[in-house]
């Protein structure tokens, strides 16, 4: 037992040694991924660039922390406007946290994981009563790497989990495509 004990605490003593916390801002596009919407963009091309707005975009903070393999990450994101899940169109704090795979080439690290997400929503539409909603989100992205700086680009799903029939969930995936900037 003595040995397992120690054979477990050298582990995680030189895995701390090794790690790696990165923080930084980010931006991301608020995407809804149907069918109609991926054929509206692709028959209308670069046009549909000319009708964002900042309801169109989340903005926040993107921290992760590196052991070895293993990625921990968590999001803080702000959505001035526009509310994927159609609960209103009022403003969101959204959090997201996951935990998963991380792997270094070089200067490009590559990773993806899974966790809870949760949605605050701050005004109120006279057609909502909901404040709060919770399901999963999905994450991969791909860092450059340059010294103490990592710029990122970010995919980040959030699925909203129903009681009523689980694979509705996936019928709308929410998403955001963004980029974020690390620094460790």
């Amino acid at each position: 037992m003595k040995k397992i004990l120690l054979f477990v605490s050298l582990i995680m003593l030189t895995s701390g040694l090794f790690a790696q916390f990165q923080i930084g801002p980010t931006a991301m596009l608020n995407l809804q991924l149907t069918g109609e919407d991926v054929q509206y963009i692709a028959e209308e091309g670069a046009s549909v660039v000319n009708e964002l707005s900042i309801d169109d975009f989340t903005f926040g903070v993107d921290t992760r922390l590196n052991l070895g393999l293993l990625q921990i990450g968590a999001y803080g994101l702000f959505s001035p406007g526009y509310d994927l899940s159609n609960i209103t169109d009022g403003a969101t704090i959204r959090a997201f946290f996951d935990a998963g795979v991380t792997i270094d080439l070089f200067i490009l690290r590559l990773s993806a994981g899974v966790g809870p997400s949760m949605d605050f929503l701050l005004s109120e539409n006279a057609d909502s009563t909901e404040t709060f909603d919770a399901g999963f989100n999905m994450k991969i992205s791909a860092d450059v790497q340059l010294g103490g700086i990592a710029a990122s680009v970010v995919y980040l799903t959030d699925v909203k989990l129903t009681v009523e029939d689980i694979s509705k969930a996936f019928q709308n995936i929410n998403g955001f495509v963004g980029v974020s900037l690390l620094f460790y």
